[in-house]
């Protein structure tokens, strides 16, 4: 999301230039919490003990898809129970990253253990995994839609109505209470609140 979100902003403040970095839910807040980065946007879980100067918004809710590559059996297959999912093998995100723990404890609920054949650690790397093997993995829909257009990865929807309501986190942007957020940081969120969330009124200080 974040680089159309940035092409967006510059094509309205041209001499702003907004700098993005990726890492795992814990290394954002704590780059947040630390005045490495003016804002974070996260999937992962919140903890509200971590600190009491970090805040977090919901954004949006944000499916997560279950896709193969054109090698695997189930490619063009419209939809699977759950329980089909504890045969396969997976790509997954690292051990230590909030979405790999989420998911295991996800298909943890249903009685599956998954067996991980693959760990990435960026959902690109996941991405290119899954095209060229026969293996299955799990990845939020805002980051498939070039793949499953140009026909690259195929989801498969889940029959269970418990499984499709549990493969869902949120979006969130977090924030410390304690910095100051800069000239750009603070056009940037303004941007946001316009254009796509207007929750964030009152959610930061933007006077």
């Amino acid at each position: 999301l974040l680089p159309e979100w940035i092409r967006a902003f510059r094509e309205t403040y041209p001499k702003l230039t907004p700098v993005a970095n990726t890492g795992t839910t814990t290394e954002i807040t704590e780059d947040v919490l630390s005045n490495q980065l003016d804002l974070g946007f996260v999937e992962g879980e919140m903890h509200i003990d971590v600190a009491p100067r970090l805040r977090y918004q919901v954004l949006k809710d944000v499916p997560q898809l279950v896709v193969v590559g054109n090698q695997h059996a189930w490619w063009g297959r419209a939809m699977i129970s759950i329980d089909e999912l504890a045969d396969q093998s997976f790509v997954m995100r690292q051990r230590n990253s909030h979405t790999r723990i989420w998911l295991e404890q996800v298909l943890g609920s249903f009685g599956i253990t998954p067996k991980v054949v693959g760990e990435f650690d960026n959902p690109e790397a996941i991405k290119h995994a899954a095209i060229s093997s026969k293996y299955v993995t799990v990845l939020p829909e805002y980051a498939l839609s070039k793949e499953l257009e140009l026909n690259l990865l195929h989801a498969v929807h889940l029959q269970d109505e418990a499984g499709n309501q549990a493969l869902h986190r949120q979006l969130k942007i977090v924030w410390n209470t304690d910095r100051i957020l800069s000239p750009v940081a603070r056009a940037f969120v303004a941007l946001l609140k316009e254009t796509l969330f207007p929750q964030l009124t009152g959610v930061i200080d933007l006077s």
